[in-house]
């Protein structure tokens, strides 16, 4: 255990003998972070947080079909899942 503080303090000085090198590894973990940071937070805006509306498990996703495609069923497993339109009173 006393070679652990003695490498730091080695590394340290390492550091400080470059310092052109100690400020592009600083600048690049600091891009790095704010990079993963940023892709998060857009993935959790848009995937992972719930939608704001009342029975959002109940939605559908629609699938887009290329203009050749001949059927527009839908499948047996997501008929089920489809609301029920109710006639206009």
């Amino acid at each position: 255990m006393a070679i652990v503080p003695r490498d730091i303090r080695d590394s340290l000085r390492a550091l400080r003998h470059t310092p052109a090198f100690t400020l592009g590894a600083i600048a690049t973990i600091a891009l790095t972070v704010g990079a993963t940071t940023a892709i998060f937070s857009v993935v959790y805006a848009v995937l992972l947080r719930q939608l704001p509306y009342p029975e959002r498990r109940s939605r559908v996703l629609g699938v887009v079909r290329p203009a050749r495609a001949r059927s527009n069923a839908v499948q047996r497993a997501g008929f089920h899942r489809l609301p029920r339109r109710r006639p206009n009173a």
